[in-house]
């Protein structure tokens, strides 16, 4: 999948974290490789239209101040004036002109994102390796190799534990099915 484009996805989860002037969208398809990507004001709009036009029309927006790009979720930062329920059905319009239909459920509460497994043999004896985007998880195998299907944003090797993060767009039970054949 080219994480250029604009997802294409089903659902789309949205979740007003904390922060109230921050807006996250989790979704099943990657949205980039990187760690993360971070768009502003400053980002050249020529580039940008180029590469994630859905990003840099919603970068328009006259009260939407910066877009950062993760593994499954992007995350909307406002200005601290504006009013998300001005916002949000102009975000909505954009995607659903990029990427049509696509249904927005509200995320009432995060839970049970992290899961840890038995110490696996290519962690580390001391310390522990994070990974969080697939490119990190390239010099990794088994990082690399959990990274190979959609789903998880983190993983942690540490010396007496194997963690992973789940996206809020996927469940537990679609995931460790996988992810027990890898890691066993």
């Amino acid at each position: 999948m080219d994480p250029k484009t604009c997802p294409p996805s089903p659902s789309i989860v949205s979740e007003y974290p904390p922060n109230p002037n921050l807006l996250n969208f989790h979704m099943r398809q990657e949205l980039t490789v990187e760690m993360s990507e971070r768009f502003d004001a400053n980002s050249s709009p020529d580039v940008l239209s180029m590469t994630y036009p859905w990003v840099a029309d919603i970068l328009s927006l006259k009260d939407i101040h910066k877009i950062s790009l993760m593994r499954h979720h992007v995350r909307f930062r406002k200005s601290k004036d504006a009013d998300w329920s001005d916002l949000f059905p102009e975000i909505k319009r954009i995607f659903l002109q990029y990427r049509n239909p696509i249904d927005f459920v509200q995320l009432e509460k995060r839970k049970d994102m992290y899961r840890d497994f038995p110490v696996h043999p290519s962690c580390p004896a001391s310390g522990r390796l994070v990974f969080e985007g697939t490119l990190e998880a390239e010099a990794h195998p088994l990082a690399k190799k959990l990274f190979s299907f959609h789903g998880l944003t983190v993983v942690v090797c540490a010396h007496d534990k194997l963690s992973l993060k789940r996206s809020c767009a996927f469940s537990w039970e679609e995931l460790l099915p996988r992810i027990k054949k890898m890691i066993t």
